[in-house]
């Protein structure tokens, strides 16, 4: 027969078996263990870092070992230090875990670095020119993320040349910005794979005769 440890008594659960279920059971179960012992702890989230959404005192050493074994841990963080926040940012999506009062531009600058995509959790008084470019040159639809004011002719030109398609979505574009991708051979030959192309190329240029 198959042994569960949720069939022992919970006055039965010493600390032991518990150490012993993390061990053979990668899916166990803080809330299954009458007592948590900082060794305990420190025990479960080296085996699964997530286990920390379950601790019930958390210290420095327990958020650093549960961040080593998995960064996604980093939301269950209760009390972020500086280094704690830098580690995380390896995975620039646990941007978006950090609280109002958390966020700064050098945060923002190294999330969107490690991913584009954290560009979507930047808050708007960070979206400065350097991490926009950053993040459109990675993802060029993350232009629509992009304060107006960012938006000019060159920003457009690193969209359009990292993600073509783009243009097809975005039909207001000031006829400044058509006029840099009429001479911007390198998109043209791009765009030329994408499907509505010569629409598009026909819409540029009746716009730019007007």
């Amino acid at each position: 027969t198959n042994f569960h440890f949720s069939d022992i008594p919970w006055a039965s659960r010493t600390p032991k078996l518990c150490s012993l279920e993390i061990e053979r059971n990668l899916s166990f179960k803080m809330e299954e263990f009458p007592s948590q012992p900082l060794w305990l702890c420190i025990l479960a989230v080296k085996r699964q870092g997530l286990a920390l959404s379950k601790v019930k005192e958390q210290t420095e050493e327990i958020c650093w070992l549960a961040l080593k074994s998995n960064l996604n841990a980093f939301k269950y963080i209760k009390n972020k230090t500086p280094k704690m926040i830098v580690r995380a940012l390896k995975d620039g999506r646990n941007l978006k875990h950090l609280k109002e009062e958390e966020f700064t531009e050098e945060y923002c600058r190294t999330a969107v670095l490690e991913d584009p995509e954290a560009y979507r959790f930047v808050p708007e008084a960070f979206k400065t020119l350097e991490i926009t470019r950053f993040a459109v040159s990675g993802n060029g639809e993350l232009i629509k993320l992009a304060p107006l004011e960012l938006r000019s002719p060159s920003l457009w030109r690193l969209a359009w040349r990292q993600t073509p398609q783009i243009l097809l979505s975005h039909p207001n574009l000031s006829k400044e910005t058509l006029e840099e991708l009429e001479f911007d051979k390198e998109a043209l030959e791009k765009l030329k794979k994408v499907p509505g192309f010569k629409k598009l190329k026909r819409k540029i240029r009746r716009m730019l005769e007007e």
